[in-house]
């Protein structure tokens, strides 16, 4: 009978979850996404790794509700993170703000990524080698689901196996 095992691998970094956005590479980042009436375009200044600040400009968005979008750019260098609540009768326009930021972070994120130092590729394991005897459980995964929703806000890891 041949096993295969996989191995899965579930991190889970608590705080720094939901859009987080810290270290980027320090720069000015231009970014650009659809408002309510038009394109909205953000230039983006992160400085040791945070974001400092973000000129949001939407030409073609009404005056008033401009305005009041502007609370979203004040939220997301507040919260490090395009995460944030948008903001209630200019919902179009800051959500607009916040899709540009993304937009405008994804370059520093690549320029970081270009920055950090290759990592050495993983080993190869021959299944065959890793292979061992397991115990029937005759109950399939379903018995242990439950337990898996607090390995994963463990951090932990898992093994599953599959005979055939």
């Amino acid at each position: 009978m041949k096993k295969i095992a996989i191995l899965a691998v579930f991190a889970l970094v608590l705080g720094l979850t939901s859009g987080a956005m810290a270290g980027y590479a320090d720069g000015t980042y231009e970014g650009e996404a659809e408002g309510f009436n038009g394109p909205v375009t953000v230039e983006v200044t992160v400085e040791g790794g945070e974001i400092t600040a973000i000129d949001a400009t939407g030409d073609d968005e009404t005056p008033d509700y401009w305005e009041d979008a502007q609370v979203t750019v004040d939220d997301i260098i507040a919260a490090q993170s395009t995460d944030v609540d948008l903001e209630t009768g200019a919902t179009g326009s800051s959500e607009g703000i916040a899709n540009a930021v993304d937009n405008a972070l994804a370059d520093a994120e690549a320029e970081e990524t270009e920055e950090e130092p290759a990592e050495e590729p993983e080993e190869e394991v021959d299944e065959e080698e890793e292979e061992e005897e397991l115990p029937e459980t005759g109950g399939g995964v379903l018995p242990i689901l439950p337990g898996i929703g607090g390995l994963i806000a463990a951090g932990g890891a898992l093994l599953i196996a599959k005979r055939k």
